[in-house]
């Protein structure tokens, strides 16, 4: 991955790839991700959020872990990175949006100040999720609440919420990639139909970090 994009990604907290899969790899996507059992929620117009999809599919556990996505994550964050999460967001027709926060936030409990990414896919050929983010992207936890949105943990209180967002519209087969500091929200769908994303999360590895170093002093 050239540096430039790794620059733009830590100056901005997020990069747009795309397209990232090819027309045959998002279709077998998406007839996976079709047999994956999805909440009721989803019928109240409220966003839903299928979390561990890996664990119900093989090829989604193959795909978390493929090469291609390990290297592009580490390169971002620029350490070695362990697959965390694998969650399909569905946002039905009509659907309510998602408040603003941090994915650190949720984060935080389990493994410290320890960064991690994520990648969004777009499954659906139109309309494509869009994802809104802070114009400005600081590597800092702003103070959060449990959410009032379903499926999702917290929310920023709003006295910490930014006043300026920027639009990122997510194309079937692209891929997006947010820091798990970026302030993001997720826009309400406006539209008769619905839109569904995979998305992986990966997190930097102290551990790894460490044999990989063992190793080169060894070799």
């Amino acid at each position: 991955m050239p540096s430039r994009l790794r620059e733009r990604f830590l100056r901005q907290g997020w990069l747009l790839l795309d397209p990232f899969l090819r027309d045959d790899e998002i279709s077998e996507l998406a007839r996976e991700i079709d047999s994956v059992p999805r909440d009721s929620a989803e019928e109240r117009g409220e966003p839903v959020v299928v979390r561990g999809v890996d664990r119900e599919s093989d090829l989604l556990f193959d795909f978390a872990r493929t090469p291609a996505l390990l290297r592009a994550a580490e390169n971002l964050l620029g350490k070695a990175v362990v697959p965390l999460y694998a969650d399909l967001f569905v946002q039905p027709p009509w659907g309510s949006g998602v408040p603003p926060h941090q994915d650190q936030a949720s984060y935080e409990a389990h493994f410290g100040d320890e960064a991690a990414l994520s990648f969004w896919f777009a499954i659906d050929a139109a309309p494509s999720v869009s994802l809104e983010f802070s114009a400005e992207f600081v590597v800092a936890l702003a103070p959060h609440r449990p959410s009032l949105t379903k499926h999702f943990r917290h929310e920023l209180i709003l006295d910490s919420a930014p006043a300026a967002f920027e639009r990122v519209t997510l194309q079937r087969g692209g891929c997006l990639s947010y820091h798990s500091y970026a302030v993001h929200r997720i826009a309400p769908n406006d539209t008769s139909h619905c839109r569904r994303a995979l998305s992986l999360t990966y997190r930097g590895s102290p551990y790894r970090e460490r044999l990989a170093a063992g190793h080169a002093t060894n070799a």
